[in-house]
């Protein structure tokens, strides 16, 4: 079973995370990246914006990228979940984002993130 936190979007606050994977969100139609993505982007000197020029992260519903992050960030892994276009975001695709990150967290061992 994982223990999931969730982390305010505040680099101080990210810093001091103790887990061993992050998550976060993205939308298709969103560039740059907001929230938490933005600021693991920044900290990452724009390499998930790279990726995204780059047709690798999308943004799509059910999409998932798992991301190396060390030693710009203190933990191991980011993941990244797709959300699809912002204006048709609602329960299902919160449902299908969750659930995808959740069988990627049990997937990889996990024990906190």
């Amino acid at each position: 079973m994982v223990e999931l936190r969730f982390v305010a979007r505040d680099l101080r606050r990210l810093d001091e995370a103790s887990a061993e994977v992050v998550a976060c969100a993205v939308y298709r139609d969103e560039r740059p990246f907001a929230g938490l993505a933005g600021l693991v982007d920044w900290r990452l000197a724009g390499r998930l914006g790279r990726l995204a020029k780059q047709g690798f992260l999308l943004g799509e519903v059910g999409e998932l990228l798992a991301v190396p992050v060390r030693p710009r960030l203190p933990f191991d892994k980011l993941l990244v979940a797709g959300l699809g276009p912002r204006a048709s975001f609602g329960d299902a695709t919160f449902r299908r984002g969750l659930e995808r990150t959740m069988d990627a967290l049990a997937g990889l061992h996990v024990k906190k993130a």
